[in-house]
């Protein structure tokens, strides 16, 4: 297994010096030892080395590259290896250019960074200088025992800037998370019930499409919205999700209103399926769509054209309250 991170600096900024490392803690989040670019080298794990820039536009790459079988023979306490990326000059995760951080397979071909397959891949943004892209769960000592990657993608609002700084802050959030994940009924906020929530701050007229129809409901204005959203999630708990070919139905051709499409789900894939197809109904040449990424946090606006009557605008979670100005 190969856990990496790719960053690259915009022309104008200075350089960015980021640093990846993984740190190896016991079943009880107990700190082992850790792999980072003062420790390049421990049984199992291989560091490609420190680099202190990302010059555009070709930028930077580090990785640990993890052989299971010698990190259990030293280490057979191993239970979690967590990714953690450091800022080491300064700047919050946000103001990269470009950063993203990945799994992969070291023994397949794909697209990812240097053709590797990427298996897992993260953006690296939020406020701070140190950020958890995710963490590897084994079931046991058995090097050839089933293990699990948890994306956690979360920058913590601290300024540490190195592994050994950070150990023990780390273990105690991601202590918390796995607790929850071996509950029977663990805790968690699903992405349609996002989707509700953003719908109804925004919006008067909701539908919800599913595979056995549509349902539309409309704020009176009595309740508050978050009346209005416990309606609408009220409604799709009975609905089995899906990504239905009834969408096109809910945005009728109207130059004078712009249509909020919200995903809780893949945003860019699931929406140049249904955009792109053919039983789509045409809209006349003014109409916009907004579409919510619920799933990307990244501070700007991306547009993507789908056919040469629909404008299509691709909004982050984060923009699009203000720019609904609600």
């Amino acid at each position: 297994m190969i856990l990496g991170m790719t960053w690259c600096q915009t022309r104008e900024q200075e350089d960015i010096d980021l640093d990846l490392s993984v740190l190896l803690y016991d079943g009880n989040w107990n700190y082992i030892d850790n792999c980072s670019f003062s420790n390049l080298n421990i049984a199992g794990l291989e560091h490609s080395g420190d680099f202190v820039e990302a010059p555009y536009p070709d930028g930077a790459r580090e990785a640990v590259t993890i052989t299971f079988a010698p990190m259990l023979k030293k280490y057979p306490n191993v239970r979690y290896l967590v990714v953690m990326v450091y800022s080491y000059s300064g700047q919050d995760m946000d103001e990269m250019y470009d950063g993203s951080v990945f799994v992969a397979n070291p023994y397949k071909t794909g697209t990812g960074p240097g053709g590797m397959d990427v298996i897992s891949a993260a953006r690296l943004s939020g406020k701070g200088t140190s950020n958890c892209a995710g963490f590897v769960g084994l079931e046991s000592g058995d090097p050839n025992g089933r293990f699990t990657f948890y994306c956690v993608d979360q920058t913590f609002t601290g300024n540490e800037r190195a592994a050994t700084s950070a150990y023990e802050m780390v273990a105690k959030h991601l202590q918390r998370i796995t607790k929850n994940v071996e509950l029977e009924d663990p805790p968690y906020v699903r992405l349609s019930v996002l989707s509700a929530y953003y719908a109804a701050l925004v919006s008067d007229h909701v539908t919800i499409v599913y595979d056995g129809g549509e349902k539309t409901l409309t704020y009176d204005g009595k309740g508050s919205r978050t009346d209005f959203y416990k309606q609408i999630s009220a409604a799709m708990l009975p609905l089995k999700d899906t990504l239905s070919s009834n969408v096109p139905s809910i945005l009728p051709a109207d130059k004078d209103h712009t249509h909020l499409v919200v995903f809780g789900g893949e945003l860019v894939q699931a929406g140049q399926t249904y955009l792109s197809n053919p039983s789509y109904a045409t809209p006349e040449d003014s109409t916009t769509i907004r579409v919510v990424n619920l799933r990307a946090d990244v501070a700007k606006e991306e547009k993507k054209p789908i056919n040469s009557k629909l404008s299509v605008s691709y909004l982050t979670s984060t923009d699009v309250l203000q720019f609904f100005g609600a």
